[in-house]
């Protein structure tokens, strides 16, 4: 391990003119204001608009583990794929069937919170599952571009700032 140096005192900046509106701090996630929040780090976790889903009703047809995977793949994945690593003592019919029903059931758990958000793009002639990522933020990703950020930053202020932003969110192993 190697020390990180100290930050320099931050130069207290001036304060904006009587005219101008204080702006608003900016998030230190802007994934965070997605409509879905999937948190994978110490444990798991789903919630729609801030509300958060029990964890029992994603047990059944495995819907937590093919949401997990596919967040962890980028939001999309092909169908045998997703097939393979969730039901991988099924053969591909049974286990596209149960793709489907476990899409099914993760659309009913987020249309009972907000019945406006698709989450899932489907195409049936591309032979994947997508999730919309655009709607999906997600611990895992966030933690290792903090965690890039702090190693790679030729600013010392930068990668202190990001290395401790990633400990903030790290709540444990995946």
């Amino acid at each position: 391990r190697r020390a990180l140096p100290r930050p320099k005192p931050a130069s207290r900046e001036p304060e904006p003119p009587a005219s101008e509106p204080p702006r608003a701090p900016e998030p230190a996630f802007p994934e965070a204001s997605k409509p879905v929040r999937v948190s994978l780090l110490g444990g798991f976790a789903l919630s729609v608009r801030g509300r958060r889903v029990p964890e029992e009703r994603l047990n059944r047809r495995n819907t937590k583990s093919m949401l997990t995977y596919l967040v962890l793949h980028g939001g999309r994945a092909k169908r045998f794929q997703v097939a393979e690593q969730v039901w991988p003592d099924c053969d591909y019919t049974l286990g596209f069937g149960r793709v489907y029903q476990a899409t099914t059931a993760l659309r009913s758990i987020v249309a009972e919170v907000d019945d406006t958000l698709s989450l899932f793009v489907s195409s049936r002639k591309s032979g994947e599952v997508t999730i919309d990522m655009g709607l999906v933020s997600c611990d895992v990703p966030e933690f290792r571009a903090l965690a890039r950020e702090a190693v790679d930053s030729h600013d010392a202020e930068r990668s202190l700032e990001c290395a401790q932003a990633a400990e903030r969110l790290y709540a444990g192993d995946l």
